[in-house]
């Protein structure tokens, strides 16, 4: 919880220092903000996409006295910059000394300063993540409903952090920025680089990593949910509390918020994909940073989850699940396909009342 929180930190940061250094207020992207010292802000009548801005700019001489000179910059809708009369030529001589002795310098440590850190957090989290399914056998037998929560906690706010860092434009644009000032070539040739199958770009590394951060905790939190709801018989009774009906609504949420969003992804995205890439789903989130992708493992998961249910678990469900299982019909992950085939044969044909099926489609 603790590295999750410093993830959060590190990315609201990141992206307020980004949003400044362009000028824009952190919780307003859309508002530029003004100075302090700015005296007054109006609309050029000439111009009604320029923003015009009467401030007073302090300059340092040689002798060490500081004078305050009243500018007039005129902020067109295209990004550039307009200076008033004499003091243009005062301004660009000073944007350049800036250019030349600052922003080389600036601008890379801006970026060294964060993601360095945020992606040795979101590896680290995404480490946990895996070893809790090494252990969460032996674990969720071993501590109370207490512990349990505090963990699901844990793993759920790594979750919703890694979501809304995936989603995040302008950390993405961050990351694509780092990746520029470290390779040092032309933008087409690190764009040329970053292509992935079918010219998808991976948003300059961000969405691999929080995707997989993501996904990750989706699994954690599915598998510990589903050992606490496919208990059965003494093994259920070894807990000593009701593990199903505490389970069973947090699990339901995360299987079919998860799958859900793997049809979408899969509907806008797979035909743009090597169809070698769905041959290894749980290796495929390291090479194309798309949700379906990053995901094909959590959904292989949440299928053998519902092969795992008794079947009076699967009746009282299959309204829900069942219009799903059939849209997985058609997506183009061979081991997908595979697993909603052995749950036709087993829990559907059971339904439906007809036996010896899984021998018949065996043979």
């Amino acid at each position: 919880a603790k590295n999750v929180a410093m993830e959060k930190v590190l990315h609201e940061e990141l992206v307020e220092t980004k949003l400044r250094r362009l000028g824009l207020d952190p919780r307003d992207p859309k508002k530029e903000t003004v100075a302090e010292n700015d005296v007054g802000a109006s609309k050029n009548p000439n111009d009604s996409s320029s923003l015009v801005v009467d401030r007073i700019e302090e300059c340092v001489l040689e002798d060490g006295r500081t004078v305050e000179i009243p500018v007039t910059k005129i902020k067109l809708e295209s990004g550039s910059s307009l200076y008033d009369g004499d003091q243009a030529e005062a301004k660009e001589e000073e944007d350049d000394e800036d250019n030349n002795e600052d922003v080389e310098e600036d601008e890379p440590s801006y970026l060294q300063e964060y993601i360095p850190s945020l992606k040795i957090r979101c590896i680290a989290s995404h480490c946990l993540q895996q070893g809790i399914l090494e252990v969460a056998d032996v674990f969720s037998h071993m501590v109370g409903k207490e512990e349990l929560a505090n963990l699901l906690r844990a793993l759920e706010e790594s979750r919703v952090m890694s979501s809304k860092a995936s989603d995040d434009e302008d950390l993405a644009h961050a990351f694509q920025e780092a990746l520029l000032s470290e390779w040092g070539g032309g933008v087409e040739e690190v764009e040329s680089s970053l292509a992935s199958v079918g010219g998808i770009l991976h948003k300059g590394g961000a969405e691999m990593f929080f995707l997989t951060q993501q996904a990750g905790a989706d699994k954690a939190i599915i598998y510990i949910l589903s050992q606490l709801y496919c208990v059965h018989g003494e093994d259920a009774k070894s807990y000593g509390w009701d593990t199903q009906t505490y389970a069973e609504p947090l699990l339901f949420e995360r299987m079919l918020d998860v799958l859900q969003k793997f049809l979408i992804s899969e509907k806008d995205n797979a035909e743009y994909i090597n169809p070698n890439v769905w041959r290894m789903a749980s290796d495929s989130g390291g090479k194309i940073a798309l949700y379906c992708t990053c995901f094909a493992d959590v959904c292989s998961s949440i299928l053998e989850t519902i092969l795992n249910f008794n079947q009076d678990q699967f009746n009282q469900h299959k309204d829900a699940i069942y219009p799903i299982l059939c849209s997985l019909i058609r997506v183009q992950s061979e081991e997908i396909r595979g697993l909603v085939q052995q749950i036709f044969v087993t829990k559907i044909a059971a339904v439906l009342g007809i036996r010896g099926c899984a021998e018949a489609v065996e043979g």
